[in-house]
């Protein structure tokens, strides 16, 4: 029994590693490629406007288009500490969330603070790595769209019956029902979504303009978890 808890698991986190490095693969293509082909775009006006534009109007475009490099700085920044290896067997579940969270906000500038309410150590190990794919998720959302300073992660344990994790920020949030948010926004709460889905968990958020966003997700334990 122990072999073939063994070989599940490792399948379950090399699905999860997969599926990783395809949504990785989606954002790269979908933010930084389209973003570096406007910034060619940017480049090619200015120089035909360097000749008969007035200066100020030049500078004003060169001033705009150094905030977007930076603003793709930061989103590369993002990707390469995503793509760090997590070692969730050396360190343990709780240990290595907590280390996760405490580099992912000195990397990007947000103050996190994370509350653990129960035993983690009894999370059936398949969904450890699931777990932690949500957090990650989670976080890189407030961290590019949010324009929050804190966030706040709370993760209540009962054995035997589910696991609830909420997220809040105190960023800008947004009305769900009126405010379109963008597309890569949309593509990360979806996926989110989905993931709680397929474990038959339930996924709720709630924002309102200036107010920040709380999501919480709540997904069911086996009566005989770990």
């Amino acid at each position: 029994m122990s072999i073939v808890r063994d070989i599940t698991e490792r399948k379950a986190r090399e699905a999860l590693l997969e599926e990783e490095r395809a949504r990785i693969a989606r954002d790269l293509h979908d933010s930084l490629a389209q973003n570096l082909y406007f910034l060619g775009l940017k480049l090619d006006y200015i120089r035909k406007q360097i000749a008969s534009a007035p200066a100020a109007a030049v500078i004003d475009e060169l001033s705009a288009l150094k905030k977007t490099v930076q603003a793709n700085i930061d989103d590369i920044r993002r990707t390469i500490f995503a793509l760090r290896p997590v070692e969730l067997e050396a360190l343990g579940f709780g240990p290595a969330l907590r280390q996760y969270i405490r580099e992912f906000g000195e990397q990007v500038g947000l103050e996190v603070w994370l509350t653990i309410n129960g035993d983690e150590t009894t999370l059936p190990a398949t969904l450890e790595p699931v777990l932690f794919r949500l957090v990650q998720e989670g976080l890189t959302n407030i961290a590019k769209h949010a324009q929050a300073r804190s966030a706040w992660l709370e993760l209540i344990v009962q054995p035997c019956h589910a696991v609830c994790l909420t997220l809040q920020d105190d960023g800008i949030g947004f009305d769900p029902q009126v405010q379109p948010v963008s597309a890569n926004h949309k593509i990360g709460l979806r996926q989110m979504r989905e993931r709680v889905a397929d474990l038959g968990g339930h996924f709720k958020l709630d924002s309102a303009p200036g107010q920040g966003v709380t999501l919480q997700l709540e997904i069911p334990l086996p009566r005989d978890a770990p």
